[in-house]
């Protein structure tokens, strides 16, 4: 699946916007445009997940995990 810049399906989801870039039947890629202040609340998804941090900080906060992700970082989940 190749989605162009100007395709990728524009939303907004807990507060946050987001460009969904492509969607499989496992998985997900979005580009999350968060700004100072955002923040989704508890969620889940039916696909696995994973980001990159550009620029600023992020914090990722579960049950079993409190991490603040940097630029560089990474995180995959499911």
């Amino acid at each position: 699946m190749i989605t162009k810049k100007e395709q990728a399906k524009k939303r907004t989801f807990k507060g946050v916007s987001l460009d969904v870039l492509a969607v499989g039947e496992k998985s997900m890629v979005a580009k999350m445009n968060y700004v100072k202040g955002n923040y989704a609340s508890t969620h889940a998804h039916p696909n696995e997940q994973s980001g990159y941090v550009i620029s600023g900080k992020y914090r990722l906060k579960t049950e079993a995990l409190d991490v603040e992700l940097n630029p560089g970082d990474s995180i995959f989940y499911t």
